[in-house]
């Protein structure tokens, strides 16, 4: 049997509504938002994901050892 998983997506072009609505536009803006895996600082280049973790908000940046690690941490997450 197939597990079934919801993800919800937005376009970039709606990025900036995402960002007012969970409020970390102006920290998204001024460079304070950092990768969770890396804490590398994410910005419009290197944006991978922004992810919903027990009421915060998580950041992945594009590089593939943190796409990894959080299809990893997802498929932990979604097993408890």
């Amino acid at each position: 049997m197939t597990e079934k998983s919801t993800i919800n997506t937005i376009h970039e072009r709606d990025l900036d509504k995402l960002l007012n609505k969970i409020e970390l536009k102006e920290d998204f803006i001024n460079k304070k938002v950092k990768c969770r895996f890396c804490e590398k600082i994410v910005d419009i280049n290197n944006l991978y994901a922004i992810s919903n973790d027990n009421g915060s908000y998580i950041f992945i940046c594009d590089s593939i050892e943190c796409i990894n690690k959080f299809f990893e941490y997802s498929d932990n997450k979604n097993k408890k």
